[in-house]
């Protein structure tokens, strides 16, 4: 009788097994289809200011972003004025420059951002994709599987930032907020 239900139990373990619900896949924004670069508005730079709290601590950064027909380059600096990364987005193509000294800090998810804080919602391309945009209580909300994964609030909705602007881009899966000051903004 014991051999019985041991082997009993030694075929359905597998079984049960075989039955759990499998866990949805992670966000991650590298997964994100980026807009083409013409869909940002056009003609400007900026010097912006970054805060990002991150895993307890505050890192405190600046860029500075060009957009252009030609495409967008983005420039993110330590607080000596080192690069740490480097963007550039012909069309649809993107290139990254990291310096390898950046650390942990989630500086891969600075592009999404910008086109989070800078584009017309009404422009995002996200069929046949597990990411969709929206709004709520006046924040932009990016969602992956229908809950929310990046919340900007003072988004500019498809206009170029202005001097004192300010973003704050709340990075659910990631626990990281990134604060945007714009301190200098300029036509192109």
């Amino acid at each position: 009788m014991p051999r019985r239900l041991i082997a009993c139990l030694l075929l359905a373990l597998p079984l049960g097994c075989a039955l759990q619900p499998t866990p949805p896949a992670a966000a991650n924004l590298a997964s994100l289809p980026l807009p083409d670069s013409s869909e940002l508005p056009c003609c400007w730079q900026a010097q912006e200011s970054l805060a990002i709290d991150y895993r307890g601590q505050r890192h405190t950064l600046t860029s500075v972003m060009a957009v252009e027909a030609a495409g967008l380059t983005l420039v993110v600096l330590d607080p000596l004025g080192r690069k740490l990364l480097t963007v550039t987005q012909r069309g649809s193509e993107v290139t990254e420059q990291l310096a390898s000294d950046a650390g942990e800090l989630p500086v891969k998810s600075l592009l999404p951002a910008v086109y989070l804080a800078h584009m017309n919602q009404q422009r995002w391309v996200l069929d046949q994709s597990p990411w969709s945009i929206g709004e709520q209580d006046d924040n932009l909300v990016l969602y992956f599987r229908h809950q929310p994964n990046v919340m900007v609030e003072g988004y500019t909705d498809g206009n170029a930032p202005t001097a004192g602007a300010k973003r704050i881009v709340r990075f659910v899966e990631l626990g990281a907020t990134l604060t945007i000051t714009t301190l200098k903004s300029a036509a192109l």
